[in-house]
């Protein structure tokens, strides 16, 4: 007889579970790392646009120009703000994802830990018995008595 864990079906959800809040979790890392890229390409294009805005203005430029100029390096600037809020409520997404991931690892965990003893258990048992059926026929082979 094959070994049959009664709780197959709750452990193979509990697997699909944590499976799912492990691509969630990776899913919004994923997000977060192409933000805090964004981030960093907004601060180097804040940067240049700032360092040429510095040049014009030791050679001389219209005022026009440098209120252009000015407001390039300002929309830059709230860009880079505006993400900077994303990315804070995604890290509060991720911690959040990152618990409940935990949470249904430890319960899938549980459950292989149960798997494993009632397996074992069940090795025993099955050993026993087959020791035994040896011990039976070595018995009969030498014609001594049966024991037990």
């Amino acid at each position: 007889m094959a070994f049959q864990f009664s709780l197959r079906a709750l452990l193979r959800l509990r697997r699909t579970y944590e499976q799912r809040e492990r691509m969630r979790l990776t899913v919004l890392n994923a997000a977060h790392h192409r933000m805090r890229h964004e981030y960093e390409d907004l601060g180097e294009q804040r940067k240049t646009r700032f360092e040429r805005l510095e040049e014009k203005l030791q050679k001389g430029m219209p005022g026009s120009d440098f209120h252009m100029e000015n407001a390039l390096v300002a929309v830059a600037v709230k860009q880079q703000r505006q993400l900077a809020a994303q990315m804070t409520a995604l890290e509060s997404q991720i911690q959040f994802q990152a618990s409940a991931f935990r949470e249904a690892q430890k319960k899938r965990k549980t459950l292989d830990s149960l798997r494993e003893r009632e397996l074992r258990a069940y090795q025993q048992v099955e050993d026993r018995r087959e020791q035994q059926r040896l011990d039976d026929l070595f018995a009969r082979r030498r014609g001594l008595p049966k024991n037990g």
